[in-house]
């Protein structure tokens, strides 16, 4: 099997790559017939296939190669070494993705060395679902003089789910608070944090409570998804805001793929719809 096909079976998330290899030019010894009639001379050698980005828990075989001054090409034995082994581990040309971060994959020979730099990210794909615990609240505006925080309890308990696509570092999906929807867009950052926005709306009687998700900063590692993000609530006909700071407790993968969400029936179900619908009657 060639090498890039297997690069596009086992690199998960990999598209076309922005780290381009580093190249070790070499400029040693003929390396065929000695005396007047010289062979080909090695000029380069390089690693194949590129592999910039990969998802954790992902494996990708590479190989080192030799090219020659008539134009060809051949594969070699190396030593194989990595930057950092908690990021990407390397033996004989196979390499595993560990853990988030970067790590400069390289690989040397008697006529040089290449190299290849390497992200390694969580796999965010897929559908997650758990609750998440409201911590605390701060109003301005209407809300603050209004009282707004102080007609709900802090600390609450309440259900999310989140379906997530990932395409390399850029994430697109939906989220739910119960019964209410919204659709969330994101990007991770180094080493692998997910930053996410997006909103919710509810409208009754013509009054629209919308809830904006603010500053998130979450990681998975594994099956679980962790973090901090804030909610920040405004209501047509009132000025300023809502904040509450929430943090992910029990937010786990249950699938791989984008299910459809369930609405559940566990106690807590309501907390966010209670909390806008108490809102809209206030209007």
């Amino acid at each position: 099997m060639k090498g890039g096909a297997l690069a596009g079976r086992l690199v998960t998330g990999m598209a076309a790559p922005l780290a381009i290899l580093s190249l070790v030019q070499c400029g040693g010894s003929p390396t065929k017939n000695s005396g007047v009639n010289e062979g080909p001379r090695v000029t380069g050698v390089s690693l194949s296939p590129t592999a910039d980005l990969m998802k954790v828990g992902a494996a990708v075989d590479l190989s080192l190669r030799v090219t020659y001054s008539n134009g060809t090409t051949e594969q070699v034995t190396g030593t194989w070494t990595s930057s950092n082994t908690a990021v990407a581990q390397v033996t004989n040309g196979r390499v595993t993705a560990a853990g988030p971060g970067e790590a400069q994959i390289s690989a040397q020979c008697q006529h040089g060395t290449a190299s290849m730099q390497l992200r390694v990210v969580p796999d965010y794909q897929g559908t997650w679902a758990g609750n998440y615990m409201m911590n605390s609240c701060s109003a301005d505006g209407d809300m603050g003089r209004e009282g707004t925080c102080e007609i709900f309890e802090f600390p609450s308990e309440a259900p999310m789910s989140v379906r997530l696509n990932q395409n390399r570092t850029d994430v697109t999906g939906s989220i739910a608070f119960g019964t209410l929807m919204g659709d969330v867009q994101g990007k991770l950052s180094v080493p692998g944090n997910l930053d996410l926005s997006g909103s919710l709306r509810y409208t009754e009687d013509g009054v629209t409570v919308t809830i904006t998700l603010a500053d998130w900063n979450t990681l998975a590692s594994g099956t679980r998804m962790t973090g901090q993000y804030v909610q920040v609530w405004t209501v047509t006909g009132a000025t300023g805001s809502m904040r509450i700071n929430c943090e992910l407790r029990s937010i786990t993968q249950t699938s791989q793929a984008l299910r459809p969400f369930g609405i559940s029936s566990s106690a807590g179900t309501g907390v966010v719809e209670r909390m806008v619908r108490s809102l809209v009657r206030r209007r």
